[in-house]
């Protein structure tokens, strides 16, 4: 509408005109600009704001390709944090990791380590003023000391191969390796993380009905996922759930349980203390 197309025009006039007393010259470019301005009109009150990322928040860079149902970043770091991981002391395993994001996620906030690779910088870079050069060294993680024990294991070769290329595109030590959890012993996963998982958390998002099929039976898978976390007395274990036979198979009860969605679906976030 004719409407709009004033309302565009005028921003992008009041934008150039603005950077040409600042001694800039602002162009613009449909197809893949530099920078993006979002316009916001709510009643009279006009909101103009940057985009500082120029992408969604949950592409942060280090993978080239996922495997099949994959968490979001973002949603990962989220569960990171609601498990209340403490990097410092204590280790973070995904028994069913498929390509590495939960893990990586944890190895990241770990060290406070920029969620962006060199190979795609967000959009800040590119507006003066903005830079994460300005405030501190770029590639600088603000707990440099930290040394993340973050394993993350899976029966599929495809995925764990995966997840070994992402997790080196982040500049992670996360320790990967191809295993169904049923033979995954708590000494196997202490070896592979050099003695370090006297404490942790075990944080997955394990299959359920809709990423499984028809006719697939989640109940037996439940139960030998709580048989392998009462290995680990004395840690946390958070799951996404979004299937009711969880909580009966799995055993015990939630300390914490959150409404949550994941790919579409609505879900629970459970945390148990083992």
């Amino acid at each position: 509408p004719a409407g709009e197309r004033q309302v565009v025009g005028t921003v992008k006039n009041a934008i150039a005109d603005g950077a040409a007393r600042q001694g800039a010259i602002v162009t613009v470019a449909k197809g893949e600009p530099d920078v993006a301005i979002a316009v916001r009109m709510h009643d009279d009150e006009v909101t103009v704001s940057v985009d500082l990322a120029g992408r969604s928040k949950s592409h942060r860079g280090y993978r080239e390709r996922s495997g099949g149902a994959p968490v979001r970043e973002t949603l990962a770091a989220a569960l990171v944090m609601l498990c209340r991981h403490d990097a410092r002391s204590e280790a973070l395993v995904d028994p069913m990791g498929g390509t590495g994001t939960i893990a990586i996620e944890a190895a990241l906030m770990g060290r406070g380590a920029p969620l962006w690779t060199d190979a795609a910088p967000p959009a800040s870079e590119r507006l003066p003023g903005f830079s994460l050069a300005d405030v501190w060294a770029p590639g600088e993680p603000l707990y440099a000391d930290t040394r993340p024990a973050v394993l993350a294991a899976d029966i599929d070769p495809e995925a764990v191969s995966l997840a070994r290329a992402a997790a080196n595109a982040a500049g992670t030590d996360v320790a990967v390796v191809q295993s169904d959890f049923r033979e995954l012993s708590r000494g196997d996963i202490d070896s592979a993380l050099g003695g370090r998982a006297g404490r942790g958390v075990i944080l997955s998002n394990p299959p359920y009905g809709k990423r499984m099929g028809a006719g697939s039976e989640l109940g037996p898978l439940y139960r030998d996922l709580g048989a392998f976390c009462r290995q680990f007395r004395g840690w946390r274990a958070g799951f996404i759930v979004a299937s009711d036979e969880f909580k009966p198979a799995f055993g015990g009860r939630p300390r914490v349980e959150k409404p949550i969605r994941t790919g579409g679906l609505s879900a629970r976030f459970l945390l148990y203390d083992l």
